[in-house]
């Protein structure tokens, strides 16, 4: 097995079956003198001619009627193996992982479950909580997006508390003079039905900011990972208009 090429076997199925080398080159897109070097190194590992010249054509040998019907099955099963099979979301179980902040779940999470419940009920959700974002800088300092703009337009802001938590923002504002400048998405979830908090969009591309959905290359091709981009796709085209 070690010499044998299983390339030659398609070559020797195409022999077998059209008993013609030039017809077999044709099928194979092969010269003529490839094919005809093809079987004879096929004859000298079988231990059999497999074709004798009968007329104008070839004959196959017994040993080569019996091989053809086996060679049939093995590229038929060979085909069917490596071939990319047909995926539907209603068939899938088990569990799908993402990994994102707490505050991008409670905007994210309701219509994908309920997307998921519809078109995968099989299929289980599991988020993970993102790890703690870590900023670096090479001037040393900590300014963010929002210093950068307001510096740009000739203003600063005084910051006068930092937190972890986004869900905390909320109860702050109920009690200090003070406002937070969120990403839109972020703010709609925090605010709610809470009509004591006001808010106003900025609307500015310098302040825009990227949600991005990543994976490992060697998941391109999943297709239980592409149906799941392509739902935060369509559920995040309002966040992108």
């Amino acid at each position: 097995m070690r010499r044998l090429d299983l390339n030659s076997l398609v070559a020797l199925h195409s022999l077998l079956s059209t008993r013609s080398v030039s017809q077999s080159a044709e099928q194979l897109c092969l010269g003529q003198p490839a094919v005809s070097h093809i079987l004879e190194r096929l004859r000298e590992q079988c231990g059999d001619p497999l074709l004798c010249r009968d007329g104008r054509r070839m004959a196959p040998t017994p040993y080569a009627e019996a091989l053809l019907s086996q060679l049939e099955a093995w590229l038929a099963q060979a085909q069917q193996r490596i071939a990319p099979q047909p995926f539907y979301p209603s068939r899938p179980d088990g569990a799908y992982r993402l990994a994102m902040p707490d505050l991008l779940e409670a905007a994210l999470l309701p219509p994908l479950i309920a997307s998921l419940q519809e078109q995968a009920p099989g299929l289980c959700l599991q988020v993970l909580a993102m790890p703690p974002h870590l900023y670096t800088s090479y001037i040393g300092n900590d300014s963010s997006l929002v210093d950068d703009y307001l510096r740009a337009h000739g203003q600063a802001r005084r910051v006068i508390a930092s937190t972890a938590s986004l869900l905390a923002i909320p109860l702050l504002l109920e009690r200090l003079p003070a406002v937070a400048v969120l990403p839109d998405l972020i703010a709609q979830v925090l605010r709610g039905g809470d009509a004591s908090l006001l808010w106003r969009r900025l609307d500015d591309a310098d302040l825009a900011i990227e949600v991005a959905h990543v994976w490992h290359p060697r998941r391109d091709a999943d297709p239980l990972l592409q149906f799941i981009d392509s739902l935060l796709w369509q559920q995040s085209a309002e966040w992108r208009d």
